[in-house]
């Protein structure tokens, strides 16, 4: 299993992400990712912007939604305000419109989802990952899926349509199974937690 958090991404309910690259990273490690771990879903487009307020469940990971836009959210956002990926500072959090950057853009949809509230769902059944490579993946049962070498962009689909996600990103990949393993478990799956 993965076991280096380098980051984390809360977009908006469109599902589209891009895959980090430039840092910072937690603990300044280096990039970029080699997996993707889907943390949440939601598909309400008013939990866009609830990027904080919330209990990480990782020590490395200050800022975690919380099931509501609020001034915890709008404040925290006009501090990231200006700052870009690879820029001191920076946090991939405050990237609420996914575009390497946080600008106006992102702090008016913390402005026009004020007081939005929500819940999230781990319900990871019909999820799958399609990358601008080509590939289509489904997460293992934790939610963990390898990046594909190339991939520079992927979105979230739940029954085939886009869903919004909070989605951490890894510096180690999935081990791939052995050949006993793959010979149990037959060709339908394609990558397993060792």
């Amino acid at each position: 299993m993965p076991e280096t958090l380098l980051c984390a991404l809360k977009g908006c309910a469109d599902g589209y992400f891009y895959i980090p690259t430039l840092g910072p990273f937690f603990n300044g490690e280096p990039g970029p990712p080699k997996s993707l771990k889907i943390e949440l879903l939601f598909d309400n487009p008013k939990l866009a912007g609830d990027q904080t307020g919330g209990t990480s469940p990782y020590p490395e990971l200050a800022n975690y939604p919380d099931g509501k836009v609020d001034l915890k959210d709008y404040n925290w956002m006009q501090y990231q305000y200006g700052k870009n990926e690879g820029m001191v500072g920076w946090d991939y959090m405050s990237d609420v419109v996914p575009d390497r950057k946080c600008d106006l853009k992102d702090l008016n949809t913390v402005a026009n989802n004020y007081g939005g509230v929500g819940s999230y769902s781990n319900d990871l059944s019909g999820v799958t990952v399609h990358f601008d490579t080509g590939e289509t993946e489904t997460p293992n049962g934790d939610g963990f899926v390898n990046i594909p070498d190339g991939a520079t962009e992927f979105h979230v689909k739940k029954n085939g349509s886009p869903i919004g996600a909070m989605v951490t990103f890894w510096k180690e990949p999935l081990a791939p199974p052995s050949a006993a393993a793959k010979k149990m478990l037959g060709d339908g799956l394609t990558w397993v937690m060792m």
